[in-house]
């Protein structure tokens, strides 16, 4: 069970307080999870959950609170939930100063942002804080996670979420997700058994083995079906070199990773260029 060291919240300015058992937290499968529920003097509950890298990277942040004190029914209490941006949290919620230790277990962080009602966007709340825990629980993970990894000064893609198509033909469709508003398309061409080390070339005629860089630009949403439309994203042209360095087996499952070189262009004009964008993708 992990050790709360420190603890200090605020909703909209002012200062909560509550008992150190209301603080849950686990490290699974790279991702770290922290829940906090617990229901205040005023009869008013209130949970959250902040989900991030355990690089500190925010995936999401979900809020409810629940009116208990106006209905004795808890069944028909009133719960309002707000939650950080569909596929760009960190616009408005931020995580900073972050340390984790994955061998001791120690972690601490401040976090700050605003959420929105879930459908209800002119409605939000404001959470602030720092936390600093010890001894967190490690859940083996079931699964070997996917990576897209890639930071610099002009551009960052940190992969917070991301799942594999496949078909009948070998073809197999890689999605990640970041959290600054971008999702990227790997497409392999058959099944990775059957890849090579080696170098991949890639343009806009490319019909396999290649990486397209998506953006959102559709509408402010904060709710948690998270439905992808395609019209909302705007895809640039991209050419580049996809690396494979390495090729191994991980509970019985085959394992690429490597690099991928790529330039995404609007209109032949050059928005972002990558140099050493980290990947690790597994068979289907």
């Amino acid at each position: 069970m992990n050790d709360l060291k420190d603890l200090n919240f605020s909703i909209n300015g002012r200062v909560v307080s509550f008992p150190k058992s209301a603080v849950s937290s686990n490290e699974n499968c790279d991702m770290i999870f922290i829940s906090i529920d617990f229901i205040d003097k005023g009869r008013i509950g209130h949970r959250i959950d902040l989900n991030l890298t355990k690089h500190g990277d925010l995936k999401e942040v979900f809020y409810a609170v629940t009116d208990y004190a106006s209905n004795n029914d808890f069944n028909r209490s009133k719960t309002k939930t707000y939650l950080s941006l569909n596929f760009y949290p960190v616009s408005t919620f931020g995580i900073t100063n972050f340390s984790y230790n994955y061998d001791l277990g120690k972690l601490s962080f401040d976090f700050e942002g605003r959420l929105f009602e879930e459908f209800n966007y002119a409605d939000f709340t404001e959470l602030s804080g720092s936390i600093s825990l010890q001894n967190i629980e490690k859940n083996p993970c079931s699964f070997i996670p996917h990576r897209l990894e890639y930071r610099s000064e002009n551009f960052n893609f940190i992969s917070i979420d991301s799942h594999t198509i496949g078909f009948s033909n070998g073809l197999q469709n890689h999605w990640f997700s970041s959290n600054n508003g971008y999702r990227i398309l790997f497409t392999t061409s058959h099944d990775l058994w059957n890849s090579q080390l080696g170098q991949i070339y890639f343009d806009e005629t490319t019909q396999a083995d290649y990486v397209k860089l998506k953006k959102y630009i559709g509408p402010f949403l904060a709710d948690q079906r998270k439905v992808i439309n395609s019209d909302e994203w705007y895809t640039y042209e991209s050419t580049g070199i996809i690396i494979i360095e390495k090729l191994y087996i991980e509970n019985k499952r085959k394992v690429m990773e490597g690099r991928i070189d790529f330039l995404a262009k609007s209109n032949d004009l050059v928005i972002h260029e990558v140099r050493g964008m980290k990947f690790r993708i597994t068979d289907h």
